[in-house]
């Protein structure tokens, strides 16, 4: 029935024309629009079409429309648009203008037909705190249908546009209403000025997702007869939750002729919070599914139906694409849609439907329980989305260091350089070279094998002919006049570099000079014949021995002083490594002193050490890595400077190795790690980098069937398979740069900065129990070496602390475990624990056959607490453990060897000084001890050489040589007793009293009176007690009593 009355559509509200607030200011100054005009189409300007420009923008009623405008030469437009829509701020004002376009047209302005139209989606921008965008040469697209009498445009381009934000804020104390009822006029109003809707914080680092619903195949028959019946009041909605903090996107679709209208868009903000869930999420493998419901929102209709509308389709594999570097979008095409199910915890994140209040009629009957429109039809379900950034940046290698390490450590030219050359040098060459011309002419002549004169002359007759002959042939050809013009050149500069003479002489200087040039001419000349003679002559002689242990002998050397460093013996130690150093070209030589100044503390020996090594073998990867670490425990302790080289070492490591690994982007993320947050962007390009390597060998190794069947796994959501953890190979890497900075370097601190990398990992609470308990065992040795003793080690042996856990954990980690458990209970000084830890560690070693894998201090510091309890016996048999293990290290025998003699056993002490003797001929120690064994066994031949080699070597054990002074004594040997008395009061103990009151009874008792005074006079010096001056005058009367 039709309507009594018609009713004209109420007229649009007047424009918004407060001059404060929010604006969209858009600019356009020309476009060039060139119609199909008639080719008699008059061409004055006055007969020309005129056209003009309207803007649409989301919240604008009615289009604004421009002056009309004339073209110009080439067809140009001059509109001159600068046009300013004041809009709504807020999250409102932001969420209509990012999820709507600018509609612009360029109009016929005698008809307002449209020539020619464009639509501009860019104001997404504005979500993450862009204000401005802009483009030079926007195209728009001709209509194909104008009306009649209106030329068609061929084409149009506008010349310029941009979409700016822009605020006006209100003058402090002004009323807002009444500005806005009567603005001022536009000069007395202040400037417009930049505005964002969002934080500057947001703007770094927000993001924006869009979701575009492409395509849905089929819309159930039921769907649209509801809409025809509720009056085109209902919609389809897909949406996507994202997960944690992220938002849920809805997408409405309004239907129009069965179909649901495609595309469809929303877009919606993302902090930086949900971007870092949205990743993990994704890297977990965490189901994430997009949903599609009906909506009916008439007034008099209910939606009993609203569950079988509801739908699901899986969309994980598709977002997964985001976990590309640089990844912004992906799409999936015609996803099966099927019933929404709670089954595994999902939760429907789609806005709940609210029926109409009041009374209302079902806008259909309910359909059975279960029922799926969706999937009865088979519908198909097409999407994109979008980010505005990706979640994980496009990788960028870190920058490389402003200068870098060969400009910091220039590699040295080791070729050996010519020694300079003279005038007489070059004379002697000259006379080789006319030598060499001479005989080549004189064998020239000679005749060939087996000819035989038909004159029968003799040879001396030939030769005389050859000579001849010889002669003629050099002064016809010129050659004799080269040769002397050779030698002249070569003659006139070597009396100019020996006599520096000029042409002013007198006869009888010249007559002196010719005379003395013939002989030093003759004698040169002689010289350079007779060494083409010796060399033609000669047999090719051996090479000189050089003066530098060859690579066995530095391997000895290193050996032996790794010994004396275990033993204490640090001068010794420092010795052999300087030895060592006499092989200056040897670049591991320089590495090995350099990690030897490191575990003395000398850093900065120890990193001109390394300098010196990368000078000669630029590509030596341990001095690298040495040099690196080295620079960072600089850098972090003294001056941030350092890691500048550090920086530079690291991008050489990976130079070096072309195709880095794992444990080279570990090293280069210390460095950034060192710097703080001012390397941050390089420190997570590492970190990036090293995720991807792990995918990368973590997928080929499974392709290949060789994964590691200790890697860590977990159960995938989506396909329910169990899939290596990721972070397990990143953790280890860390892990094992940790271990080589704490064992071979002695940096604890940057072994505990590396381990820290490795616990800052995303899935380092997923990685291997394995791992965890290394980075634990780890972590407590750095911590042992950076603590002080005994307070460190209550810390980490405290119930329920470090030590206890990894003990109870098994395998190689609860082994090395008891090691360092011994090892603090001996800082301790609790020596009955230290010993029952390390027998433990010792005797599983054994089960586990990896005695030879005991280090040398491991021996040593057992043997050393039985000593410390009196129990050489003991001790001795440890040290011969070690020595079975090690039949090679000299410092296990010769401890042996003392136990046994401290035990009176001196046979086996015999043998066993012997062995560590001839292990290491030069450490005086062991001759000592023989020397007192064979004194006391009666062999005082023996004693006399071993004593005499082991005070020629340094000798300087106190204790020894005291008992061999002792020995000397007991059996009335007193000269011997007084030669060793004086090493050690005038050498080893010059300050001790003690010795020199023996060395005074020794002399006096072999009368000995003028030696015994001076002696006498020294004591007196030392005498710091009473008893001592008592001592010394009891020795001054007997000295009195021998001269009477």
């Amino acid at each position: 029935m039709a309507p009594k009355h018609k009713h004209e559509p109420p007229p649009p509200p007047p424009e918004d024309v407060n001059p404060f607030g929010v604006f969209v200011t858009i600019t356009i100054p020309s476009a060039t629009v060139v119609l199909d005009l008639p080719a008699d189409a008059p061409q004055d300007p006055a007969s020309q079409r005129k056209t003009h420009v309207t803007l649409n923008l989301p919240g604008c009623l009615t289009p604004w429309t421009s002056p009309p405008a004339a073209p110009s030469e080439g067809n140009v437009y001059h509109y001159s648009v600068v046009k300013h829509f004041r809009r709504a701020g807020g999250q409102d004002g932001l969420s209509q203008l990012m999820n709507g376009t600018v509609a612009v047209t360029i109009n016929d302005s005698a008809t307002n037909a449209v020539l020619a139209s464009a639509t501009v989606d860019q104001m997404w921008g504005f979500a993450i705190g862009q204000n401005t965008w802009s483009a030079d040469g926007q195209d728009l697209t001709p209509s194909e249908e104008v009306p009649a009498g209106v030329p068609k445009a061929i084409s149009a381009r506008l010349s310029f546009m941009s979409i700016e934000l822009h605020e006006r804020q209100l003058p402090p104390g002004a009323d807002a209403a009444a500005l806005a009822a009567a603005p001022p006029p536009e000069s007395e109003l202040p400037p417009l000025l930049p505005y964002s809707f969002v934080t500057p914080e947001f703007a770094e680092t927000g993001n924006m997702v869009e979701l575009v619903v492409t395509d849905i195949s089929a819309v159930p028959n039921q769907l649209q007869t509801a809409n025809e019946l509720a009056g085109g009041k209902v919609t389809v909605a897909a949406a996507i939750k994202l997960p944690g903090s992220g938002p849920t996107v809805v997408v409405h679709l309004p239907l129009a002729g069965g179909q649901a209208v495609v595309p469809a868009l929303r877009r919606d903000q993302l902090t930086a919070e949900a971007c870092t869930e949205l990743q993990y999420h994704l890297e977990d493998g965490q189901p994430l599914s997009v949903e599609v419901a009906r909506y009916v929102a008439a007034e008099h209709f209910s939606d009993p139906a609203w569950e079988a509308y509801h739908a699901m389709a899986p969309v994980t594999s598709t977002f997964k694409s985001l976990l590309a570097a640089g990844a912004t979008s992906g799409s999936a095409e015609a996803l099966p849609l099927t019933a929404f199910t709670t089954a595994d915890g999902a939760k429907s994140h789609m806005p709940p439907y609210t029926p109409p209040p009041g009374k209302s009629k079902p806008i259909e009957e309910p359909p059975p329980s279960g029922t799926c429109f969706w999937e009865k039809i088979g519908a198909r379900l097409s999407f994109s989305f979008r980010l505005a950034r990706p979640i994980i940046p496009p990788w960028q290698p870190p920058p490389p260091p402003p200068r870098s390490l060969l400009e910091m450590i220039p590699p040295r030219d080791l070729t050996p350089k010519p020694p300079p050359t003279t005038a007489a040098d070059d004379f002697k060459a000259k006379v080789r070279t006319v030598a060499r011309a001479l005989a080549v002419e004189y064998k020239s002549l000679l005749p060939p094998p087996g000819y035989v004169d038909g004159s029968g002359e003799g040879g001396g007759g030939g030769a005389e002919a050859r000579h001849k002959a010889l002669v003629f042939e050099l002064n016809r050809s010129g050659k004799y006049a080269q040769m002397r013009d050779s030698l002249k050149a070569s003659v006139v500069a070597l009396v100019r570099e020996k006599y520096r003479k000029s042409g002013s002489m007198s006869p009888n200087e010249m007559a002196l000079l010719y005379n003395d040039l013939y002989g030093t001419l003759l004698a040169a000349m002689h010289s350079a014949l007779n060494d083409m003679i010796d060399t033609a002559a000669a047999r090719p002689r051996e090479p000189l021995p050089e003066p530098v242990p060859d690579k066995q002998r530095l391997g000895q050397l290193l050996e032996l002083a790794a010994q004396a460093e275990a033993l204490g013996d640090v001068s010794r130690a420092e010795a052999l490594h300087q030895r060592r150093l006499l092989a200056r070209t040897d670049a591991q030589v320089w590495y090995e002193y350099g990690t030897y100044c490191l575990r003395r503390g000398s850093r900065g020996r120890a990193e001109q050490c390394f300098r010196e090594a990368l000078s000669l073998e630029p590509t030596h990867r341990p001095a690298l890595l040495a040099l690196l670490g080295c620079s960072v425990a600089e850098g972090r302790a003294t001056d941030p400077a350092y890691l500048e080289a550090a920086e530079a070492a690291a991008h050489r490591l990976m130079e070096v190795s072309g195709q880095p690994t794992l444990e080279q982007w570990a090293m280069m993320a210390l460095v950034y790690k060192a710097y703080g947050d001012a390397k941050r962007n390089e420190l997570n390009s590492c970190e990036q980098e090293m995720s991807r390597l792990e995918q990368e060998a973590t997928a080929a190794a499974a392709a290949a069937g060789t994964l590691d069947p200790n890697t860590p796994r977990q159960l995938d959501p989506v396909t329910g398979e169990e899939v290596p953890v990721l972070g397990e190979m990143q953790a280890r890497a860390f892990i094992s740069l940790a271990t080589s900075l704490l064992k071979t370097l002695s940096l604890p601190a940057e072994a505990l900065l590396a381990l820290e990398l490795a616990a800052g990992l995303r899935h380092w609470p997923n990685a291997a129990a394995g791992t965890h308990r290394e980075a634990q065992l780890i972590s407590a040795l750095a911590e042992t070496a950076l603590g002080q003793g005994a307070q460190a080690a209550e810390a980490l042996l405290a119930p329920g602390g470090p030590m206890i856990q990894l003990r109870r954990a098994g395998g190689a980690t609860a082994w090395r475990s008891k090691l360092l458990t011994a090892q603090l209970y001996r800082a301790q000084g609790a020596g009955d624990d230290a010993i029952r830890f390390y027998q433990e560690y010792l005797d599983e070693a054994r089960q586990q056959g990896l005695v030879t894998q005991v280090e040398l201090p491991v021996w040593l510091e057992l043997a050393g607490c039985y000593v410390a309890r009196g129990q050489h016996r003991y001790a001795a048999d440890v040290y011969l453990l070690g020595a079975a293990a090690a039949p090679r290290c000299a410092a296990l025998w010769r401890g042996a060897g003392e136990c046994f003699a401290l035990e009176g056993d001196l046979a086996s002490a015999d043998m066993c000084l012997t062995e560590a003797n001839v292990l290491d001929p030069e450490d005086p120690r062991p001759w000592g001890w023989l020397a007192l064994v064979a004194l006391k066994e009666g062999r005082q031949e023996d004693a006399e050489k071993a004593l005499s080699f082991g005070l020629r070597c340094g000798l300087d054990d106190v204790r020894v040589l005291s008992q061999i002074a002792d020995e000397y004594k007991a059996t009335g040997q007193l000269r011997d007793q007084q030669r060793v008395l004086q090493e050690l009061a005038n050498k080893l103990q010059p300050q001790s009293f003690a010795l020199r009151a023996e060395l005074v009874r020794c002399l006096a008792a072999q009368h000995m009176g003028p030696e015994a005074a001076r002696e006498v006079a020294a004591a007196r010096e030392l005498a710091s007690s009473e008893e001592e001056m008592a001592e010394v005058a009891e020795m001054e009367e007997t000295l009195r009593g021998m001269a009477s």
